[in-house]
């Protein structure tokens, strides 16, 4: 195999991409439910990604949308924030029609979006975390993600998996703004990981993994603090698989249509769930959610290249032309200062 020049967005795209389809793959995995032993089996794996599939995804996110001082509230609320509302108002719409069309069994209700209660509970998720981000770009670091973590961690043993969007925005808060604020610090160890660095963290997360299953007692606190071991060690992965052509070419691709795979792939899911149903038998089982999540990705594929070139779709009519204008000013700006 030929390596590839290994970069920052090499290893951040691929981490985006194992984020996403670790997402897919966790909601696929409901379809195992028909055979107890895939069920088992899937249940297991779904605890794994789970660990760090969105506490990554928020990460990454802060990594390259976190605010800077340098720029105005109102400028980066126009530019960030705005086009995530947008997308869920017009999925939420989507999601609604599709929702009444099929007497509930595929989309999502109206009061269920709105209370964050669907999948799209990620969109208006991450604007409150921009928000936030960028109401305390002043105060210290340590303090912002202090308090962050304090909230975190009883959201994390509490209300793991059904708090939907009220408790996983402030539950991953805390990760967002470590990528906002220590962007320079996650690049620069990314890039001095070695492969000991991903065997030893691989070790820590299984021992500490272990516990969260095997020790009711501490099992919800380990499973809360997992991902301080499974993010890092995800992100030092992407980095060393992604040095091959291959992976780093399908890690670019599936990391740049994040936002389709977010909002398609559950209505896939339901579709299969309707047409299918939870079959019993074990390799079916085993099977179909896989068979599922490679579907999901490339329904979201479909969608990207042809409802994505309709402004307002996935993207909010007009940002790019705002975004070319603030470029022109700032840089006129620098250059009159400059002067």
């Amino acid at each position: 195999m030929t390596a590839a020049t290994p970069t920052r967005v090499v290893w951040v795209d691929t981490a985006k991409a194992v984020s996403i389809v670790s997402v897919v793959l966790f909601h696929a995995s409901s379809l195992a439910s028909g055979n107890a032993e895939a069920e088992a089996g899937w249940r297991m794996a779904a605890l794994a990604v789970y660990s760090f599939m969105l506490p990554l995804f928020f990460l990454v996110s802060g990594l390259f949308t976190g605010p800077s001082s340098a720029v105005s509230f109102g400028s980066y609320a126009r530019r960030r924030v705005a086009p995530l509302v947008w997308v869920f108002a017009v999925w939420t719409v989507v999601y609604t029609l599709l929702d009444a069309a099929t007497e509930s069994r595929v989309g999502g209700s109206l009061a269920d979006n709105l209370a964050l209660r669907s999948i799209l509970w990620f969109l208006p998720g991450l604007a409150i975390h921009m928000l936030i981000a960028r109401a305390l770009v002043r105060v210290p670091a340590a303090f912002q993600l202090g308090v962050a973590a304090i909230i975190s961690l009883p959201v994390a043993q509490f209300f793991p998996f059904d708090g939907w969007g009220l408790a996983h925005t402030a539950q991953y808060l805390v990760f967002f703004l470590a990528g906002s604020l220590w962007r320079t610090r996650i690049v620069e160890f990314v890039d001095r990981a070695r492969p000991s660095t991903c065997v030893t963290l691989g070790v820590i997360a299984l021992v500490v993994g272990s516990v969260a299953v095997t020790v009711p007692v501490v099992g919800p606190l380990a499973y809360g603090l997992l991902p301080v071991v499974t993010v890092p060690l995800v992100l030092v992965g992407s980095k060393l698989v992604g040095r091959w052509c291959a992976v780093a070419s399908v890690g670019r691709y599936i990391g740049s249509r994040t936002l389709a795979v977010l909002v398609v792939h559950p209505l896939v899911i339901q579709v299969v769930s309707l047409v299918v149903g939870t079959p019993a038998g074990l390799l079916t089982g085993a099977v179909l959610p896989v068979a599922t999540m490679l579907a999901a990705l490339a329904a979201s594929f479909v969608v990207q290249a042809t409802a994505g070139r309709i402004p307002g779709v996935l993207t909010m009519p007009g940002i790019s032309r705002y975004a070319s204008v603030a470029r022109s000013v700032s840089t006129r700006r620098r250059t009159a200062r400059m002067r």
